[in-house]
């Protein structure tokens, strides 16, 4: 059973209604402490969290996990454009996706994280991976931390439809494999 009293978009509400009173009473000439008080909360939420091993996944949002963990199946049905994990840690597996007479473009980001994405080698796939301050890993070996550099896979042919994938990573670590 969750507790949805300390659910992750009641502390920011109440962090921003803290720093909303705070320049109101220094408008009258109170000082009040902000910025030690949001970070006491901050220290306290998430020491609570981890005393009662509360789920992690505390701003899950759609196809975006900050601190936690996401092993997400894309197939044909659920696809969505983009996809993302702040904090934590995302499996996206996209072995199971079709590409038909059109490109199909999804983006993924991991920024402070490690991101996996899974790929069907026998569909024509190209991933160009952004990297800054982290390390981007392709299927041929490839290792970029600086930089751009674009994937194609095997099964790819230039002209011809295509699953093509932004993947950024930032201080953070995205290894894009093959389907075993």
């Amino acid at each position: 059973m969750k507790m949805e009293l300390f659910s992750c978009g009641t502390v920011v509400g109440l962090l921003l209604v803290l720093l909303g009173i705070s320049i109101v009473l220094k408008a009258f000439g109170i000082n009040f402490p902000v910025m030690r008080i949001v970070l006491a909360l901050i220290l306290i939420y998430f020491g609570i969290r981890l005393l009662i091993g509360w789920d992690w996944n505390c701003c899950r949002r759609g196809n975006s996990t900050v601190f936690g963990e996401t092993n997400v199946v894309v197939n044909d049905t659920n696809i969505s454009k983009e996809y993302s994990v702040v904090f934590g840690q995302g499996k996206f597996d996209l072995s199971t996706l079709t590409v038909t007479d059109k490109n199909r473009e999804l983006e993924i980001a991991t920024v402070f994280g490690q991101g996996t994405i899974i790929l069907n080698p026998a569909v024509p796939a190209v991933v160009k991976i952004d990297s800054a301050f982290g390390s981007g890993r392709a299927p041929d070996g490839n290792i970029i931390s600086f930089g751009s550099y674009t994937y194609k896979s095997k099964a790819y042919k230039e002209n011809a439809p295509a699953l093509e994938i932004d993947a950024n990573v930032v201080f953070g670590e995205l290894v894009v494999k093959n389907a075993e």
